[in-house]
């Protein structure tokens, strides 16, 4: 209660009340041998008492309050006011006294302020121990602020002082405190959480095109040398090599603006000469998605689990919102990407459209093979898939309609007959057959 009435008259500015107090304080707890609340008086009184008090008594109280907690081990100093802390803080730093409890102390009391104090430490120009230990604090502190800090202190005179700023750095984390969203199917559009990273942004369309490559390409770190004839073919190397370095500056920029100074990317990868996208990041991105769950429902239906397949290929389908990159499409780098999704929605919506069928439901069947035909208009599965579905709710004449524009389309593109099962559904319809209970459309190998 005493301590409390102390801090009470001294944030109160009623010093010369709280200055007698604390001396009273002191005598008594020295003479009784308290530890935690001897050091607590003892901080609060020198911090207080720096316009009256000689500036050794000043000294002599911090360095007695962290001799007293770094004896016992006292890690947190209750009812102490943050800015008194931050003095006792800066004060054990400079003389060198006790880092590993004022790091424990800092650490538990000022998470949020320690980072920031101990950088401007930094800046008042302390002697080569205590930039050493403030390196080693902000390494635990793990706060990216301190990265431009660290990274300078990496060409320090001193040895010590370069290993330890060493050592921090790669305890610092910087992470976004956003998810990356990518979408790239039917159009490409990247947020920021849910803020749209709009066309000023970007800058350049290379910018949006590095970021679809490394896309692509994920997985696997891209050597520069590659990047540069994918994105600028026939452009002598110096000025390839200067284009990628404003590229690539533009492209951080625009998804990670806030980035502190000095702190690695957190989406682009740089090993060396290669990069790549950080697979292990906060982002969604639509065509691995997609991917994910076309190939969760193959695996599914291969092991005759019907219902979990059925679900997952819907989710699939759900997540193919069109064509890939269409903004790129005479880019030669998007083109084998573009056409293996393209496959994958083909499996996946023909795959779904028979157990549709099998289901009762030729009307969802019937959509999913329009959309098929909408990007290979001579898929002969998605015209046996109408032609059941179509047959099957009794529309004979649509279905046979749709039998001699597949003989046509085949012809023309493909300059092909169609396959024995279409034929099959095609005289099965002519003879009136109930198309629900046929067997799984056909492939053409």
């Amino acid at each position: 209660m005493q301590i409390l009435l102390l801090i009470a008259l001294g944030e109160g500015d009623e010093k010369e009340r709280a200055g007698a107090l604390a001396d009273d304080l002191v005598a008594e707890m020295s003479q009784r041998g308290d530890g935690l609340f001897l050091a607590i008086v003892r901080f609060y009184r020198a911090t207080q008492g720096r316009q009256h008090r000689d500036e050794q008594s000043v000294t002599d109280d911090m360095q007695a309050g962290w001799q007293i907690c770094e004896e016992h081990g006292f890690g947190y100093l209750p009812f102490l006011p943050p800015a008194t802390i931050e003095a006792a803080a800066a004060h054990n730093l400079q003389v060198e006294v006790a880092t590993r409890v004022v790091g424990e102390v800092l650490r538990r009391q000022l998470p949020a302020e320690a980072p920031s104090l101990l950088l401007r430490m930094l800046d008042t120009g302390p002697g080569p121990n205590a930039r050493v230990r403030i390196a080693e604090l902000l390494g635990d502190a793990g706060s990216a602020s301190a990265y431009s800090s660290l990274r300078a202190m990496l060409k320090d005179r001193h040895g010590p002082v370069r290993l330890a700023a060493e050592h921090a750095l790669e305890r610092l984390v910087y992470r976004p405190a956003y998810t990356l969203h990518v979408r790239s199917l039917g159009g490409f559009g990247v947020w920021r959480g849910e803020v749209e990273i709009r066309d000023r942004d970007w800058r350049s369309v290379k910018a949006r095109q590095l970021l679809q490559l490394l896309l692509v390409e994920r997985g696997r770190m891209l050597p520069r040398d590659r990047i540069m004839d994918m994105l600028w073919p026939g452009l002598e190397a110096e000025a390839a090599a200067n284009n990628l370095r404003v590229t690539l500056s533009r492209l951080t920029k625009a998804i990670e603006p806030n980035r502190p100074e000095g702190a690695p990317t957190y989406y682009v990868v740089q090993q060396g000469d290669t990069y790549g996208f950080n697979v292990e990041s906060d982002h969604s991105y639509d065509a691995a998605e997609f991917s994910a769950k076309a190939d969760q429902a193959r695996n599914a239906s291969q092991r005759d689990h019907r219902d979990e397949a059925l679900a997952l290929y819907r989710r699939a389908i759900e997540l193919y919102g069109g064509t890939f990159l269409p903004d790129c499409l005479y880019e030669d780098w998007s083109v084998v990407e573009r056409e293996r999704l393209s496959l994958l929605f083909t499996e996946a919506s023909l795959r779904l459209g028979g157990m549709l069928i099998e289901d009762g439901l030729p009307h969802d069947a019937i959509g999913l093979a329009w959309r098929v035909l909408e990007y290979d208009q001579a898929q002969e599965e998605a015209y046996q898939l109408l032609m059941r579905a179509y047959g099957g709710l009794g529309e004979r004449s649509t279905a046979l309609r749709l039998y001699a524009r597949c003989v046509a389309a085949l012809e023309q593109d493909l300059g092909v007959e169609p396959l024995p099962e279409t034929v099959a559904i095609y005289n099965q319809i002519k003879a009136g057959a109930d198309m629900l209970r046929s067997s799984q459309p056909g492939r053409r190998p």
